[in-house]
């Protein structure tokens, strides 16, 4: 940046070593080190031995395979090896430092590992700077009977791309596959014939679980991929989902894992080398890793794995009290709907308050979860300590020290209740080390303005809330003559004459007398009726009636204009029009005019859950619908898991038991009775499946033939047989 620096001594040109400081306002300081390419060594030695009887830790060993000008060859039998890598020799003078690059490339044929080697080098000739994609969401699955539903958070549509510098997030992709490495699911090729991208997971209809930005970005992207002849599929303007119920050709017992990525849309570039022709977008990666060690897989945060099937016996699932959210305060007539997304996370006797805010521009609400949280914080003097929990009310929040005293803020901590940390100020009271407990209300929606029924909100708690807010208009359904005058034909629209004319969200009634009730506001023309705002509590309503043909009386064909006072001034707000049918109202008659309101500040919602639990009755009786799957097992089972580690080996046999109770005991017998295995299932959540390796409590294979169960639970026991042929 010519003038704004200086590289230092000599002729200003930059040498190896020279260091140059940017700063620029309102932006990190970077800082630039030149390096000279022809100090760097390169590779000088490469060596493959196999894998067994070799030690890192060996130096002896491993210091003669790293001599200089040793290049052993790749070995052409599969197996497991050790690559060792070689540079030197070289000098390292104390403080020094030496940088080296490396770069591992793999491929499914010869002209993918060219491609990818061209890549590499790309990024290492523009200085290691390329497009990342967004952050990876953080994806919950939830197994069901017949389906898997998958939740994930909106953190990667806040991204900044680090290239350049845009939030580029774009949309969101499922993949699903009964491989962990989601292999069977990388099937669209590029022009070389080599499997390049995933393909999402489909619904029953065929559609692509694939949901985007409503912003005119969709189909192939206009930057294709270089030298590969695709682009990546943007999406069809879906609009963002966070939620995806999944139920094509899913089967109970089948182990699905699933991955939901976050995509950007690509970066158009500009005049800098290696990026004149833009970048392609990018996505998530999905890495689910196979521990063989401890026999389980290690889950990103954006994947995981669920086993769907049915409930356990007499599991009652998680509920809404009194099967909504309840209205406690306003009149906004809108809709708050609570779908229960995971019924595990459901907390027992949850409680929750929604409440609006109108004051800005746009109308957003929060929720509240009312249940006090308390969270344990180790003291650490002048640093910040996270309180797992962001949106934190303020007003709720207390901080004690071990022996129950409460710490002031801004002198003992500062809390931050936004992000949800707090830090221990060092000139307070608190002593390093100590033990400090924080309690608090915190919101997990916080100033949300999705009021159209959107399924944007995040999942809470297991709780999805849906807000659909109405306008202000005319609810035609239930206005109309709510007592007598039936045979008037009538017709209510928003105020055409008078000052103002402005509606208002409230419901009135005129209310019909046989003498003078009222006068009418400007000409005190004589009223036989009264007007009441039944949603301010009967206040009077005066009205304007033009005295069309000048006979000092209300007739029926005269409208019926209702007068406000707002905000200190007279406003017209509704009029009534009847009709002239030769029929005039009675005493006592009754018309009524409702509106649809919009949701404002004084609209207050409570949210009240049940956690799901068992039934005791229930399961004492569908103890006799336990049963095994499959009956008969057959050889083998498609719901058998594959080798996570030989793909060319079988994977683990079993079937399982379904519809048993959450806690129990499984014993299999033979015909003849002797016991040939047990089970001690212990279901979370209602899972009411225990699997069986089809090997006896002596780790042996069993033989065919007829077999018997027995479950025994607190609930009580039942029996039931099954076969094994092999």
């Amino acid at each position: 940046v010519p003038g704004t620096g200086d590289f230092g001594e000599g002729d200003g040109i930059p040498t190896a070593g020279d260091q140059f400081d940017i700063t620029k306002p309102g932006e990190p300081n970077f800082e630039f080190t030149d390096i000279d390419e022809s100090d760097q060594i390169g590779l000088t030695s490469f060596a493959s031995p196999a894998f067994s009887g070799n030690r890192i830790s060996n130096d002896e060993r491993v210091w003669q395979l790293v001599q200089p000008g040793s290049f052993d060859s790749v070995p052409e039998e599969p197996g497991d090896y050790v690559f060792i890598y070689g540079s030197g020799d070289f000098a390292l003078r104390a403080g020094e430092t030496k940088r080296f690059s490396i770069a591992l490339i793999v491929g499914e044929n010869r002209s993918d590992l060219d491609l990818n080697a061209e890549t590499a080098q790309q990024i290492y000739d523009i200085g290691y700077r390329f497009a990342k994609p967004p952050d990876k969401p953080s994806l919950t699955a939830v197994a069901g009977d017949g389906k898997v539903t998958l939740y994930w958070d909106s953190k990667a549509e806040t991204s900044v791309d680090p290239l350049s510098r845009d939030m580029d997030f774009e949309g969101y992709a499922i993949y699903r596959s009964t491989d962990h490495e989601f292999s069977d699911q990388r099937t669209i090729t590029d022009i070389n014939g080599s499997q390049f991208l995933f393909r999402p997971l489909e619904t029953q209809l065929g559609v692509p679980a694939k949901f985007d930005l409503r912003n005119g970005i969709s189909g192939p992207s206009p930057i294709p991929y270089p030298q590969r002849g695709v682009s990546y599929n943007l999406g069809n303007d879906t609009g963002l989902f966070h939620t995806f119920v999944d139920s094509n050709q899913v089967v109970n017992g089948q182990r699905y894992f699933y991955s939901v990525v976050a995509y950007d849309r690509g970066f158009s570039g500009g005049t800098e080398p290696g990026f004149s022709g833009g970048i392609a977008p990018t996505e998530n990666s999905s890495t689910i890793t196979y521990d063989p060690t401890r026999d389980r897989f290690i889950f990103d945060v954006n994947t995981a794995s669920a086993i769907p099937g049915p409930v356990s016996a007499g599991f009652v699932s998680a509920s809404v009290r009194d099967s909504a959210a309840v209205q406690t305060a306003g009149r906004g007539t809108g809709a708050v709907t609570v779908v229960i997304t995971d019924p595990t996370r459901v907390p027992d006797d949850g409680s929750y308050t929604l409440r609006f805010d109108d004051t800005s521009a746009d109308l957003s609400y929060s929720i509240i979860n009312e249940v006090p949280t308390t969270v344990s914080v180790t003291a650490v003097l002048g640093k910040t300590s996270s309180l797992q929990r962001t949106g934190i009310v303020p007003e709720t929040f207390t901080l004690t020290n071990a022996s129950g005293g409460s710490l002031q803020d801004g002198v003992d901590y500062v809390l931050n209740a936004d992000i949800g940390s707090v830090q221990i100020l060092e000139t307070g009271s608190v002593t390093e080390g100590e033990l400090l407990q924080a309690t608090f209300k915190w919101r997990p929606i916080a100033n949300s303005t999705y009021v159209a029924n959107e399924e944007a909100n995040t999942v809470f708690d297991g709780l999805h809330v849906f807000v659909d807010d109405d306008a202000l208009s005319l609810n035609n359904a239930e206005t109309g003559w709510a007592q007598g005058g039936k045979e008037i034909p009538y017709a209510v629209s928003v105020a055409t004459a008078g000052p103002g004319r402005i509606p208002q969200p409230n419901d009135y009634e005129i209310r019909f007398a046989a003498s003078e009730q009222m006068t009418g506001v400007s000409n005190n023309l004589p009223l036989p009726f009264t007007i009441v705002n039944l949603s301010l509590g009967n206040e009077p309503v005066q009205a304007f009636v033009p005295d069309i043909n000048n006979n000092g009386v209300w007739d029926v064909n005269e409208q019926i204009i209702l007068v406000e006072t707002i905000n200190g001034t007279l406003t017209a707000t509704w009029q009534v029009s009847l009709t002239d049918s030769g029929v005039t109202p009675s005493s006592g008659d009754v018309f009524l005019i409702s509106t649809f309101k919009p949701f404002t500040s004084e609209d207050v919602f409570t949210i009240r859950t049940i956690a799901g639990a068992t039934d005791p009755v229930l399961a004492a009786a569908s103890l006799d619908q336990v049963y095994v799957v499959p009956n008969p097992y057959v050889v083998t089972n498609e719901l058998e898991p594959r080798n996570p580690i030989a793909r060319t080996e079988r994977g683990e046999r079993r079937l399982y038991f379904a519809n048993v109770p959450e806690r129990c005991t499984i014993r299999i017998y033979t015909l003849a009775g002797e016991l040939v295995d047990t089970i001690e299932h212990e279901g979370i959540g209602g899972n009411g499946r225990a699997y069986w390796d089809l090997r006896t409590k002596d780790n042996m294979n069993i033989a065919y033939g007829l077999y018997l169960f027995h479950v025994d639970s607190e609930f009580g026991t039942t029996t039931g047989k099954f076969a094994i042929i092999k």
